[in-house]
């Protein structure tokens, strides 16, 4: 006969009890305390936050095509950093004539003047006469170790082909720190129009940095961090500003040249040469003949593709808005059909736009 629930041993109710208790005390007081955890290495205080922060740009401006400038219209994206300022690329901001910045909620804000350019880092302080009255999230302070930062998730919001702003999710998978820069790589998927969007922190909303460029070698999207962003921020909080107009006038440009070379070449000759544009937005390329009316070639090659090429007998200067950032090779020779050597100078630099607000 099976003994009734009442009369089975004491024993067995004993331990049933206690592992019951157990039971309960790990479900009272361990699974509030994991979800707990969770919610604050996930989730931001406030996940909407970012709909207020970012702001989608339309830019109205010029660029340089190898010889005058024309004008052109083109997208990016932004970020608040003071109630009268927002962080974007420096590729996004240079040569502007006017910028305007909506957010999420389809308020529209006029960005007339510019406050700090930084085109090694790859980014441009703008400010606004009408502030904003939001809540300005914190700027990531750089940790003792930034390697800690891998893993972070964050949350990417970019103007996604100039159609609004769009949010991506990913993480960051590396920070390189590089005598000559800090980088975030992050593998939140970006697209055309995502240039100068915020990477914010999924934990708690804060700016961790400001994306700028895709590397397809890599597989993998770059971004400023934003203690860097910070550095140009206190720089640009000492300043009024200097309207788009007078900053980026195209005349009598401040230069630094990089390569400055002098030879002489024999009737078919050919001369080579290469430098870096990492850090340069607007190239300035100068080739001269020594001897006015004697006639050179020359060829620029970058991104993958001819830039410009021509014919010279007097000072020749080419202005070029890169798209890229990489080598430049150049070829300079003197024509086969020369009846005597060519001798000439040539000068390679950057447009220094940052002295046009310092």
């Amino acid at each position: 006969m099976t003994p009734s629930r009442s009369n089975r041993p004491a024993s067995r109710r004993t331990r049933r009890a206690s592992l019951a208790a157990a039971a309960l005390a790990l479900v009272g007081l361990g699974a509030p305390a994991c979800s707990s955890t969770s919610q604050v290495v996930d989730e931001p205080s406030d996940k909407a936050a970012w709909r207020k922060d970012t702001v989608a740009l339309s830019i109205k401006g010029y660029e340089f095509n190898g010889g005058g400038a024309r004008m052109i219209t083109w997208v990016g994206s932004g970020s608040w950093v003071a109630r009268d300022k927002i962080v974007t690329n420096a590729h996004v901001a240079l040569r502007a004539v006017e910028i305007t910045g909506t957010d999420d909620f389809g308020r529209t804000y006029t960005f007339d003047r510019i406050l700090a350019v930084d085109q090694a880092n790859d980014l441009a302080i703008v400010g606004t006469a009408r502030p904003t009255d939001i809540a300005i999230p914190k700027l990531t302070a750089r940790p003792q170790d930034p390697k800690t930062l891998r893993g972070r998730g964050i949350m990417a919001i970019g103007n996604t082909g100039g159609l609004g702003l769009s949010l991506y999710e990913g993480r960051v998978v590396n920070v390189l720190t590089e005598a000559k820069g800090e980088l975030l790589l992050h593998d939140a998927a970006t697209s055309s129009g995502s240039s100068g969007g915020p990477l914010y922190s999924a934990a708690n909303g804060n700016l961790m940095g400001v994306h700028h460029s895709y590397n397809p070698a890599l597989r993998f999207s770059m971004a400023t961090p934003a203690w860097i962003v910070q550095q140009r921020l206190e720089e640009a909080n000492k300043r009024k500003g200097v309207p788009f107009t007078m900053a980026f006038d195209p005349k009598n440009m401040p230069v630094d040249y990089f390569v400055e070379r002098a030879t002489c070449l024999k009737p078919g000759e050919v001369f080579k040469g290469a430098f870096n544009t990492d850090g340069t937005r607007d190239l300035v390329a100068e080739v001269a003949p020594a001897v006015a009316g004697q006639k050179g070639l020359y060829e620029i090659h970058g991104g993958g593709q001819l830039m410009s090429q021509g014919a010279f007998n007097q000072k020749t200067l080419g202005l070029f808005s890169l798209k890229f950032n990489g080598t430049v090779v150049y070829l300079i020779g003197n024509p086969k059909d020369a009846t005597q050597p060519l001798c000439l100078s040539a000068r390679f630099g950057r447009i220094a736009w940052e002295k046009r607000i310092q």
